[in-house]
């Protein structure tokens, strides 16, 4: 289980992470502390680009969830862009796709905020 995790601060405090991989029960540990490692210079704004996944478990979806609230708990905006069709579908099946804000790209979730 592979994973790849980029992160993109941009000037006026949002930061994009772009995650490439599966988002599974051995991969998950690492997007959360990434988030937490964000999380700690307070960004106005956080962009998760999922575009790269390839597999999203419920443990996956989970920290998702997580992450979401700890960006919450920061005042913190926390948006998704590009989801994949495979990882829509599982959100779709989860009823996710009201719990989140997400956008077709990174550039709609930037003009969004």
């Amino acid at each position: 289980m592979k994973i790849e995790i980029q992160s993109n601060q941009k000037s006026n405090g949002v930061v994009t992470l772009a995650i490439q991989g599966e988002v599974d029960t051995h991969t998950s540990p690492q997007v959360l502390e990434q988030w937490k490692d964000l999380l700690k210079d307070n960004p106005s704004a956080v962009i998760i680009n999922l575009s790269g996944v390839t597999y999203i478990n419920s443990l996956g979806l989970s920290t998702l969830v997580e992450g979401m609230q700890a960006s919450q708990n920061n005042n913190t905006k926390f948006l998704l862009a590009s989801l994949s069709p495979m990882v829509k579908d599982v959100f779709a099946m989860a009823h996710l796709l009201t719990v989140f804000e997400i956008y077709d790209s990174t550039e709609d979730a930037l003009n969004a905020i």
